[in-house]
């Protein structure tokens, strides 16, 4: 072997990684998104510059790669202006099982109420069938994650008051707090 390489798409799958040969030595990936909504019960006062800050913690991954713990924020400025949703955004390098926890931090400012939502998203990364790269399926309790079917964190502002109660309507199976369903009361 002198080190030269001929034909530009030569794979190799050994352990469950996919590497392609050509001009140099790449792994195939899959680029994942994880997409997360903030919605606000209350009138949001014009000088309320609250940033809400989201993260995601790898819980189960394959092999050595283990994607790293990362957060996002999404401000009051940006839900006045109806860019409440971001996305997490990684590639994946091996096929198997991804599990991630998305939670929002609480902050401290006393005018709000803060969600407490905690969701478990599972990324199913799998070898495409002509071993030419990956492809990933991402679900929360079963449902694929979309833009339509994005992670919602409601949070209520108003000044809280001696007795308050707050409403959450929740998914019956998976606690999960239902989009739209926070009430202040």
């Amino acid at each position: 072997y002198n080190g030269t390489l001929v034909g530009n798409n030569i794979f190799s799958g050994g352990e469950g990684h996919l590497y392609r040969y050509g001009k140099s030595l790449t792994p195939a990936s899959t680029k994942i998104s994880l997409l997360v909504k903030k919605d606000i019960v209350g009138k949001l006062p014009a000088g309320e510059d609250e940033t809400f800050t989201f993260t995601i913690t790898p819980k189960q991954y394959p092999g050595i790669d283990a994607p790293r713990a990362d957060s996002i924020t999404i401000s009051a400025e940006e839900y006045r202006n109806n860019q409440a949703q971001k996305s997490f955004e990684f590639d994946i390098y091996n096929a198997g099982t991804y599990v991630f926890e998305i939670a929002e931090e609480a902050g401290s400012n006393s005018n709000w109420t803060y969600s407490t939502a905690k969701y478990e998203v599972v990324v199913e990364v799998s070898v495409n069938s002509d071993r030419s790269g990956l492809t990933a399926t991402v679900t929360h309790n079963g449902k694929p994650l979309s833009s339509s079917n994005p992670l919602t964190f409601t949070n209520i502002y108003g000044e809280t008051e001696t007795g308050a109660i707050r409403l959450v309507k929740v998914d019956k199976y998976t606690d999960d707090e239902l989009s739209g369903a926070v009430y202040a009361i």
